[in-house]
């Protein structure tokens, strides 16, 4: 029953996901064509920078109350409502320092102009997040799936509705961003209460939020790292190398990134069932097993790619963007080292080990900041994609290697309990 569930959800979030994906990822090469490296990357920049402040509206409460609601099934919907007043406080904190701290670095560009419209995300946040925790909790992430599909359909038609009407611009673009991102939201409420009878309150609960805010500040603190992680190498190469490079190195993530999918969506479908089972010495064996597998075969996929990446960029996006090729060489090797560290993620988040993920994560990130700072003005979009991959390595080997350690420690008497550290 449990390896159908997480069989069928990965089916639903792959496919899903590699939907959206072909579909803007096909969509982006046609504004990349039109705008250019240079309008590219205002797009790109901006939606970067936005993402920065969407992980502050969720900061950790996504996974935290996943984990707690995953090991107590009969009051799931109680939980899930003591915290949505928390997740309005974290979005609205978040909203304010995103237009504050756009105001001073972009006041008067292009960048200002689009960030103000891609803000408003960052107040619906808390209800993407609710509802996404809840199918999540109920592996039922089909319905999540189903809402990607409607964002992605709102996203281009209300993209080409836009133009038709107001000629091509770049806030056509981050207007479509927002609508599909409402419609998404709304499909997933709708969905909610159709399934469970779902009815939103706001239960002010001061001891459960104080014990589940120490939880989510530890599990935030770690998304935060890591997504700044991913996302920084974008934000100083707009500021130090200007968006020219940013276009340059968003065409080869971008690409990355449907790789990525499979690997975001593995770790979704796997995690509830880990915080049950991760304790179990058969459970974690089976699980490195296949986890070993795969990233053989990714890396074979990952040499396919660096032989014929040359023909890729020139096919899809012209040879105005020729610098990309070794970009895309070098950033493609991010996928195997991701996707075997899911083993090492599932068992350092199933288990309480929070101060000890703070510093695995925020190592690799320090290392980041500093090296690019160095190496970015002399080299561009090319010392970006070799840094990030240095620090994804880092990070991998200490996940890695913090899982085999407590795994040994703490779970070294066969198929023992769980225990919280």
């Amino acid at each position: 029953m449990i390896k159908n569930k997480v069989f069928s959800n990965i089916v639903y979030l792959v496919s899903s996901s590699l939907i959206t994906k072909i579909v803007l990822f096909l969509f982006y090469i046609y504004v990349a064509r039109i705008l250019g490296p240079n309008g590219y990357g205002y797009i790109s920049s901006s939606t970067e920078y936005l993402g920065l402040f969407l992980i502050f509206a969720t900061f950790g409460l996504q996974m935290a109350i996943v984990r707690e609601a995953s090991r107590n099934s009969d009051n799931q919907i109680g939980l899930f409502n003591k915290i949505l007043p928390a997740r309005f406080v974290f979005s609205i904190i978040s909203f304010v320092f995103c237009i504050t701290i756009c105001y001073f670095l972009y006041w008067d560009t292009v960048n200002f102009h689009l960030i103000m419209i891609l803000a408003i995300m960052v107040l619906l946040q808390p209800l993407e997040d609710h509802c996404y925790s809840f199918f999540w909790v109920k592996q039922e992430l089909k319905f999540v799936a189903l809402g990607e599909l409607v964002k992605i359909v709102v996203y281009i038609g209300s993209f080409i509705l836009l133009n038709v009407l107001f000629g091509l611009q770049l806030t056509n673009l981050v207007v479509s961003t927002l609508l599909g991102f409402l419609c998404s939201i709304l499909f997933k409420m709708k969905w909610l209460k159709r399934r469970y009878g779902y009815r939103y309150q706001f239960i002010i609960d001061i001891p459960y939020i104080r014990k589940i805010f120490y939880i989510s500040f530890y599990f935030g603190i770690v998304s935060i790292i890591y997504i700044y992680s991913l996302k920084i190498d974008i934000q100083m190469l707009n500021v130090i190398c200007g968006s020219t490079e940013v276009g340059y190195y968003s065409v080869a993530w971008q690409m990355v990134q449907i790789g990525i999918v499979f690997i975001q969506s593995l770790s979704t479908s796997l995690f509830p069932n880990s915080v049950q089972k991760i304790h179990l010495r058969s459970f974690r064996m089976k699980l490195l097993k296949y986890i070993t597998y795969l990233t053989i075969f990714v890396i074979l996929c990952a040499l396919l790619v660096t032989f014929l990446s040359d023909s890729i960029i020139e096919l899809l996006y012209g040879r105005a963007y020729s610098n990309s090729v070794l970009l895309l060489n070098l950033l493609v090797w991010y996928l195997p080292m991701r996707l075997f560290a899911v083993w090492g993620s599932q068992i350092l988040e199933s288990g309480a080990w929070y101060k000890k993920r703070v510093l695995i994560y925020l190592t690799p990130l320090v290392i980041n900041i500093v090296l690019n700072y160095i190496y970015l003005p002399l080299y561009g979009a090319q010392a970006a994609a070799v840094i990030a991959l240095i620090s994804n390595f880092i990070l991998v080997s200490l996940i890695t290697i913090f899982a085999f350690v407590y795994s040994k420690k703490y779970y070294s008497n066969g198929d023992c309990k769980m225990v919280e550290v």
